[in-house]
């Protein structure tokens, strides 16, 4: 079997939790036998492959013409949603810390953008254009934009479920969520997430060599808004307890972190491989305070490398760590204080180790994401 996997553009520069899914999810297929090759283009030639599988429903744009291009080409598509939506008082929870950060000019400066493309005759050339030279990157932006302004982010987002042949969420309340939503009906296996296993072997020594630094709060993301670092910081300001954020960070957001967490907080930067483990296991409780989690990779890591796991509520978060978590508001900074003090008086879980360990790995996901190609193979 040859499968193509298609993500956004920036996938390998601008990295996320799809970008781990997508390489781990890969690498096991490969093991199980399956030919995987990888493209962030909009319409390449899908000559010799058996099943086209997308990622990402949330960041839909560059989805929604992968998704056109398979079904132009006759092939069936096996989609990885990574979905979640805001209720409407969550949204503006999330539009008033946005606010706090950008000021209110920065909304004049987007409609201005905006109003550059109204012109709704740019759509289809731009689709037509960016088809035949899918490599310029420069106008990327004006038709993506086009796209939403035009067609609209939901109808794009139905569009690439309506024209997928089975869907690969990572819980069970994200599917419940995307026929809430959308009330498209269509096969699926749930797919969950998984931590890779060298996580479990840090070595926290190394680590407090290098930084001087044990049991802390550690959070592992990009620094952006709905990672929500800078509620974290606030939280743990004057507690005396130290916060190490390990990612790249978005302007101007992360200037007002740093700026904000210029005591006790340690900005480390991108991390990766045996330092991140090393990292994981010199820490006392992992914090993802974020406005949603589908359930949050860099969580399940620290879960694996033996930390507390501080988490919010929104989205498939319990489904994933049940009791074993602490877990907060993103929109209460106290609320988030309290679920990280309760979580550095807890004794680390080998229970919640060992869930990870066997229901919650690469091997598993890859399993069910072969049941899923040969599913719809079967069907044709």
């Amino acid at each position: 079997m040859k499968v193509l996997m298609q993500a956004r553009p920036d996938i390998f520069t601008d990295k996320g939790g799809d970008t781990v899914q997508l390489l781990e999810t890969a690498k096991a297929l490969r093991l199980l036998g399956v030919t995987v090759e990888i493209s962030t283009e909009f319409a390449p030639d899908l000559t010799g492959y058996d099943v086209i599988h997308l990622f990402n429903l949330k960041l839909v744009e560059s989805t929604y013409l992968q998704m056109l291009n398979a079904k132009k080409q006759g092939k069936p598509v096996a989609l990885s949603p990574i979905y979640w939506r805001l209720t409407e008082e969550e949204q503006k929870q999330f539009t008033k810390q946005y606010i706090e950060i950008y000021g209110k000019f920065k909304a004049i400066y987007l409609q201005c953008a905006k109003d550059m493309l109204k012109n709704a005759d740019v759509l289809h050339p731009l689709i037509s254009f960016f088809t035949r030279t899918s490599k310029v990157k420069r106008y990327q932006p004006a038709l993506f934009y086009k796209l939403r302004k035009v067609l609209g982010e939901e109808k794009m987002q139905r569009e690439v479920l309506e024209g997928s042949d089975i869907l690969l969420p990572n819980a069970k309340a994200e599917m419940e969520l995307i026929l809430r939503d959308f009330g498209v009906s269509k096969d699926y296996i749930i797919v969950p997430n998984g931590a890779r296993s060298y996580f479990e072997n840090g070595n926290p020594d190394h680590f407090e060599k290098k930084y001087g630094l044990r049991n802390f709060v550690l959070c592992v993301a990009r620094i952006e808004e709905r990672k929500n670092q800078l509620y974290v910081i606030r939280a743990l300001k004057d507690t005396g307890i130290p916060l190490v954020l390990i990612g790249k960070g978005r302007e101007p957001y992360l200037s007002r972190c740093k700026k904000e967490g210029k005591k006790g907080v340690y900005f480390l930067g991108h991390v990766e491989g045996e330092d991140l483990a090393n990292a994981y296991a010199a820490a006392k409780v992992h914090v993802l305070a974020s406005w949603y989690e589908t359930p949050g990779l860099s969580s399940l890591e620290a879960a694996l490398a033996g930390c507390n796991i501080v988490i919010t509520a929104k989205g498939a978060t319990e489904e994933y760590f049940g009791n074993y978590a602490e877990y907060c508001d993103p929109a209460s900074i106290d609320s988030i204080r309290k679920a990280i003090i309760r979580a550095l008086s807890r004794e680390p879980s080998d229970e919640l180790r060992n869930i990870i360990k066997t229901k919650y790995n690469w091997k598993v996901a890859a399993e069910r994401t072969l049941q899923a190609y040969n599913a719809i193979l079967s069907g044709r």
